[in-house]
C-alpha cells in the first residue's frame, strides 16, 4: 500500500521553539513528521514545508534540532528522522528532526 501524505507549509519568520510546536500539533492532527522542505519559490513568500505521513503517531516526542555547519547533532536517546532546509527566524537553515 503507498504512503499516503499530507503537507503543510508554516512562514518563514518563525523561531525553531514556535516551529516545533507547531509540527509537533500537525503530527497530532495529520501523522507523523516525514519530511523538511524549504519553498523559496512559493508565492507570495518564503515558507517551510512540512510533510507528515497519514498513520498512527508513533511514540516519543517530536524534537527539531539546527544542524551547525550543516552536522547533524546526535541526540542520545532520539531517532533522526529527516533533514531538511527549513526557514528559522527568516533565515534558511539545514535543521533535523529526531523522535
Amino acid at each position: 500500500m503507498p504512503n499516503i501524505t499530507a503537507v503543510r507549509f508554516i512562514e518563514d519568520d518563525l523561531d525553531l521553539a514556535r516551529i516545533t510546536e507547531l509540527v509537533q500539533a500537525g503530527e497530532e492532527d495529520l501523522g507523523p513528521l516525514l519530511a523538511i522542505s524549504a519553498c523559496e519559490h512559493f508565492p507570495p513568500r518564503r515558507l517551510t514545508c512540512f510533510t507528515h505521513e497519514d498513520k498512527e503517531t508513533p511514540a516519543g516526542v517530536l524534537e527539531l534540532r539546527l544542524c551547525s555547519g550543516g552536522a547533524v547533532p546526535a541526540v542520545p536517546g532520539k531517532t533522526l528522522l529527516c533533514v531538511g532546509r527549513c526557514f528559522v527566524a527568516g533565515s534558511k537553515q539545514t535543521v533535523a528532526a529526531f523522535r
